[in-house]
């Protein structure tokens, strides 16, 4: 039974995700909310970067790809 209800709620995250990400701006924008929520950082591509081992980073470019 708990497993059912962990795919539910997974299940409701991601429609949720996909409701509001009606085009790639608003993807883009949405998952980098979520991985700012996880612990990542952003780096920007006109900028040295300064990475650690084990660190979680992502990129995005024109705000409509990640």
């Amino acid at each position: 039974m708990a497993k059912a209800a962990e795919v539910k709620k997974l299940n409701r995250k991601l429609m949720d995700f996909l409701d509001g990400s009606v085009n790639a701006f608003f993807a883009v924008d949405n998952m980098k909310n979520i991985l700012v929520e996880e612990g990542f950082l952003p780096l920007y591509e006109g900028e040295d970067w300064q990475l650690k081992r084990g660190g979680k980073y992502f990129v995005t470019r024109n705000g409509s790809a990640l």
